[in-house]
């Protein structure tokens, strides 16, 4: 991380705090505003063309997708926001958002798993092979 410090000039600090915090909301928004439109999008095309809406479990799941999203960069948008006025994040706030930014690399696999029986399918299976070579392999090596 850069050290705000060693700028010196007060502007440049100002940029590149605004910036930082740009560079977390707009993609936040942006991919969660993105996937509502879409949603949004789909459900008005399949009702134009006579077809059913989208299953209630499809919308539960991009909802859930678009909050552990959410709710996993609204730290790190925090942090930039008390740092724009000159406040100081607390190690124990750094090891938060280390924390919340792990959720949405961990929340993904999980919804999906929950809520889409061939995705679950897929992942059972891919673990039950992997045990196998992990149980075929240890055997070996004790031989």
């Amino acid at each position: 991380k850069l050290n705000l410090t060693d700028l010196g000039d007060t502007t440049l600090k100002d940029w590149y705090l605004a910036a930082g915090g740009g560079c977390v909301a707009v993609p936040m928004l942006a991919t969660i505003i993105a996937n509502i439109t879409l949603l949004v999008k789909v459900c008005n095309i399949r009702r134009q063309l006579g077809y059913a809406l989208p299953n209630r479990g499809a919308i539960v799941t991009i909802l859930w997708v678009c909050l552990a999203f959410f709710i996993s960069y609204t730290p790190q948008f925090t942090d930039w926001v008390i740092e724009a006025l000159g406040g100081v994040v607390p190690p124990w706030g750094i090891l938060f958002l280390t924390y919340c930014l792990a959720i949405n690399v961990v929340s993904n696999p999980v919804i999906y798993v929950l809520s889409n029986r061939r995705f679950k399918t897929f992942v059972y299976e891919m673990l039950r092979k992997w045990m196998s070579a992990a149980t075929a392999a240890t055997a070996i090596a004790n031989d």
